[in-house]
């Protein structure tokens, strides 16, 4: 199989990564064609083994083949994790809590979205639904996302 490479636009894709055969195939400006590199993590061992590789090669200075191996091996454990660990979008009560927190900001500070402190109460303790009105405040002025805010 081949891959294009866009040098002046690169993007680097899980799909690219699966797809690609040799490290040739996907990287046709830095390896040449008949060097063999397995790009594969596969299981538990490869990607420790390549957390390895990652923490030796941490001090590789930008463009250098040492560089270039780095973002590699980067590249392939962030596809490796979003595979195998995913990390599950908070629930609305969990994503206004941590903006609180980022924010120091209290109770009594979002009776503006609210309308009163009983009602903010009511939220946070699952008795109230978020309204149409409060999701957009919330999204506009704490900028929490709205599939966040929206998602049960």
């Amino acid at each position: 199989m081949k891959i294009e490479f866009d040098n002046e636009n690169p993007e680097w894709t899980a799909s690219m990564f699966k797809e690609a055969k040799t490290a040739a195939e996907l990287f046709p400006h830095l390896i040449p064609a008949k060097t063999k590199i397995d790009l594969s993590i596969s299981c538990d061992a490869d990607y420790h083994a390549a957390l390895c590789t990652v923490d030796e090669l941490m001090d590789a200075e930008l463009n250098t083949p040492e560089g270039d191996a780095l973002d590699i091996w980067v590249t392939l454990i962030e596809v490796y994790e979003a595979k195998h660990f995913p990390i599950a979008a908070p629930n609305s009560i969990a994503a206004i809590k941590f903006r609180m927190e980022q924010q120091d900001l209290g109770l009594n500070d979002l009776t503006i979205y609210f309308g009163t402190i009983e009602k903010v109460k009511a939220f946070f303790d699952g008795k109230l639904q978020l309204t149409l009105e409060i999701i957009r405040k919330l999204h506009r002025d704490l900028h929490i996302p709205l599939e966040v805010l929206i998602a049960e």
